[in-house]
């Protein structure tokens, strides 16, 4: 397992990218492509500060997508046009799994209740993901409230891509999140933590990965 910590949101994703290049195990991805990846289980947490500069879309100059963030996140934002060709392009999507369990918590106001460590909400349909091609990596979203206005957040990827899109998914998901439930209840999140049975980085990045450095401080 790696485990990474830290309040500097663009250092945790190169700490992630050195990490999972240094001690990943190389294994054959599963599906059509048959590419290589380089893998760990992999856990990371962070502070107010790395969370603030998720949700202002602060980008490391070395992530491969420096352009297209605000269109990505348009995608959790029910009826704009990226959203519906996002619907429209795939079988499912994070949003359209999710929208309807976000408005029953704030339907609820369950985020009222201090230390409810019951709120979650599921991506995986169990009969449709078990043998699909293209299941969800994410799997589940919980937001607890821990008083004081403030919230912590955990989420579990049976899969997930860092070096391509761990910046972007994390982004959008903290933005969609902040807008469906943490906004309406005045909560302000000061903890992240993402679990990952498998954090990896694909075979066609491994040159590019190897130059990831920190920022500094």
């Amino acid at each position: 397992m790696i485990s990474i910590s830290g309040n500097n949101y663009n250092n945790i994703w190169a700490d992630a990218i050195i990490k999972i290049m240094k001690h990943g195990e190389i294994r054959p991805s599963i599906g059509d492509s048959k590419k290589m990846i380089r893998h760990a289980a992999v856990s990371v947490e962070m502070g107010p500060e790395a969370i603030q500069q998720a949700l202002n879309g602060k980008l490391h100059p070395s992530y491969p997508q420096q352009h297209g963030l605000n269109e990505y996140c348009n995608q959790f934002i029910d009826g704009t046009d990226d959203c519906m060709k996002s619907k429209g392009s795939q079988d499912y999507t994070y949003f359209g799994r999710t929208i309807s369990q976000l408005k029953k918590i704030r339907e609820m106001d369950l985020l009222k209740e201090e230390f409810n460590k019951r709120i979650q909400a599921v991506t995986w349909d169990k009969f449709e993901d078990l043998g699909a091609e293209n299941p969800p990596c994410l799997q589940i979203l919980g937001i607890v409230n821990i008083g004081y206005n403030e919230c912590e957040i955990n989420t579990l990827f049976r899969s997930h891509d860092f070096f391509g899109a761990w910046q972007f998914n994390n982004i959008a998901l903290l933005r969609y999140l902040n807008t469906e439930v943490l906004e309406p209840a005045e909560l302000t999140p000061v903890r992240f933590v993402e679990y990952n049975f498998s954090g990896h980085i694909y075979d066609y990045d491994w040159s590019s990965a190897k130059r990831v450095t920190q920022l500094p401080a």
